[in-house]
C-alpha cells in the first residue's frame, strides 16, 4: 500500500497530511480531515452515514456529536474551494461519499488487496481499518534525517534553508519544523554521553520570515541541570520539559512538562500512563491530559518505533484536566493548537542519544522533544 493516493483534482499524503494540487498548492489538512478523504477515496462507490464517518474519524475518547460531520466536511470544502474543486458529494437523506474516482499510486489485483487487508487485521496491533492502514504507511515511511553535521531533522518537517546555521562540536542538535511551530532541541555531549538538555518550542507567524541562525545561537542550556540515573528497572518513567516561545509576540512565555510511567509486560510491550501539563500566558493556572495507553514496540535496522494505543476506553481518567481559566485566548497557542485532537491512536518514534537518553516525535501532534529515562 502507498502512502500516496491521486485523486482527479489532488494527490492525498497520508502521513504529511496535507494535499498536493495539480498546479502544485499545497492543502494542510488535520487528522480528522485526513481521515474522512481516506475513507471516502478508498471506497468511491459507497454512501458513508454521518454516523459511519463520526466512527471511522474521530477517536472514541472524543465523545462527538454526529452534527461534528457536516461542520468538518464544510470546513475540508471551504479549504478545497479556493482551488476549485470539492472531493465530497453530499447524497441528500443519505450521507456523503467521494465526488471523483481514484486510483492509487501503485494499481494491486483485488485478490492481492483482500488478502493484504486479512492480514492486517489478524496482525498483532488491533486498531479500526483505517487506523490499521495509517499506522503500517508512518511506520514504514518515518525518517529521522542527518541534514547537515550534528543536525537531525524529522521526515515531516517542512523545509528550512540551514545553510548559514552555526554549530558546534559537542552538541547534537534537533529540528522539527512544523505548519504552525518550531521545535528545536539538542543535547550536550561530553565523552559520548548526553549531559544536558534543552528542548524549545517557538509558535511561529507563516507570513514573517524566519531567522533560523538566531534560534540556533539562543541555545543555552541549563547549568543546574542535573539528568536522573536509570538503573534499568522494570518500572520506570520518561520525563521531559519543553520550553514554549513565541516568534511574533514576545510577551508569550510558557511551559510544558511531560511524564509517562512505564511497566513492562515483556521485551515488546509495555503500559503506561502518560501526564502532561501546561503553564502559558493567557491561562490563569494551569491545564494538563492523562492517558493510560499500551505501547507496542517495533524494532528495525534504522531506528525504534512505538505503536500507542488509548487504553483507557471507559474515558474515566482520559481527557484535558483544568486548574485553572484561559484569560486571554488569543495568547494560549498551545491550548489552541499543541493539543486540540488527541485521538485513540498515535505513534512515536525514537532516536537514541546516549545511555538513558533519546529524541522523540509524536506525529499525532507532531512535536517532538528530547526525554530521558529513570527510576
Amino acid at each position: 500500500m502507498s502512502n500516496i493516493i491521486k485523486n482527479h483534482n489532488f494527490t492525498l499524503f497520508l502521513n504529511e497530511k496535507k494535499i498536493i494540487t495539480k498546479r502544485n498548492k499545497e492543502i494542510k489538512l488535520n487528522s480528522v480531515e485526513i481521515n474522512i478523504l481516506y475513507l471516502l477515496i478508498q471506497n468511491p462507490k459507497t454512501i458513508f452515514t454521518k454516523e459511519e464517518i463520526l466512527n471511522n474519524s474521530w477517536g472514541k475518547e472524543l465523545n462527538c456529536y454526529t452534527s461534528a460531520v457536516p461542520q468538518a466536511i464544510s470546513l475540508l470544502r471551504k479549504k478545497m474551494k479556493p482551488h476549485g474543486f470539492d472531493p465530497i458529494k453530499t447524497i441528500k437523506g443519505k450521507g456523503y461519499m467521494a465526488a471523483q474516482p481514484y486510483h492509487k499510486e501503485k494499481k494491486k489485483k483485488n485478490s492481492l488487496l483482500l488478502l493484504l487487508l486479512l492480514l492486517t487485521m489478524t496482525s498483532l496491533i488491533s486498531l479500526d481499518q483505517i487506523d490499521i492502514y495509517l499506522v503500517k504507511e508512518k511506520i514504514k515511511s518515518f525518517k529521522f534525517k542527518q541534514e547537515i553535521q550534528n543536525i537531525i531533522v524529522t521526515s515531516t518537517s517542512e523545509k528550512l534553508d540551514l545553510s548559514q546555521i552555526k554549530t558546534k562540536n559537542n552538541i547534537k542538535y534537533f529540528i522539527n519544523n512544523q505548519h504552525n511551530f518550531i521545535a528545536l532541541s539538542a543535547c550536550e555531549i561530553q565523552k559520548n554521553k548526553c549531559i544536558k538538555i534543552y528542548n524549545k518550542i517557538y509558535f511561529k507567524d507563516n507570513s514573517k520570515k524566519i531567522d533560523v541562525a538566531k534560534l540556533f545561537n539562543d541555545i543555552k542550556f541549563d547549568k543546574k541541570q542535573k539528568i536522573p540515573v536509570n538503573n534499568l528497572t522494570n518500572s520506570i518513567s520518561l520525563s521531559t520539559e519543553i520550553n514554549l516561545k513565541s516568534l511574533f509576540n514576545q510577551k508569550y512565555q510558557g511551559n510544558l512538562y511531560i511524564n509517562t510511567d512505564i511497566i513492562k509486560i515483556n521485551e515488546n510491550n509495555y503500559n503506561t500512563k502518560e501526564t502532561i501539563f501546561i503553564k502559558e500566558s493567557g491561562y490563569s493556572g494551569g491545564y494538563g491530559y492523562i492517558s493510560q495507553n499500551h505501547v507496542t514496540l517495533i524494532k528495525d535496522k534504522t531506528i525504534e518505533k512505538f505503536v500507542i494505543k488509548n487504553n483507557d476506553e471507559n474515558n474515566i481518567t482520559s481527557g484535558r484536566l483544568q486548574f485553572g481559566i484561559v484569560r486571554n485566548d488569543e495568547i494560549t497557542y498551545a491550548y489552541n493548537q499543541l493539543f486540540k485532537k488527541m485521538g485513540n491512536n498515535s505513534y512515536s518514534y525514537f532516536y537514541p542519544i546516549s545511555e538513558n537518553i533519546g529524541y522523540f516525535f509524536n506525529d499525532e501532534m507532531n512535536i517532538s522533544y528530547i526525554g530521558y529515562y529513570h527510576s
